[in-house]
């Protein structure tokens, strides 16, 4: 009587990766502009009396509130890669 085996093994890895990095990108022009808006705004406030001071007052603030937005941004790096 004969007997015959036969097997076949595979043996394969990999190795994947993912690095993330949180940062914030200044952008220093725009934050100079928006400290400079905040103190004009107030000294505004200061000499215009009635609606002309109020009307100039808020658009100041909703300029410098948009601006804001623009002078910090939170940046996030994502870089991922594998090898077989």
């Amino acid at each position: 009587m004969k007997a015959e085996l036969s097997e076949t093994l595979t043996i394969a890895s990999s190795l994947s990766w993912k690095t993330q990095r949180d940062f914030f990108e200044k952008n220093w022009t725009l934050i100079i502009i928006v400290l400079l808006l905040t103190v004009i705004g107030s000294v505004v406030g200061q000499f215009l009396l009635g609606v002309t001071g109020i009307l100039i007052g808020v658009l100041l603030g909703l300029l410098t509130f948009i601006l804001g937005f623009r002078a910090v941004t939170r940046v996030r790096e994502i870089e991922s890669g594998d090898s077989h």
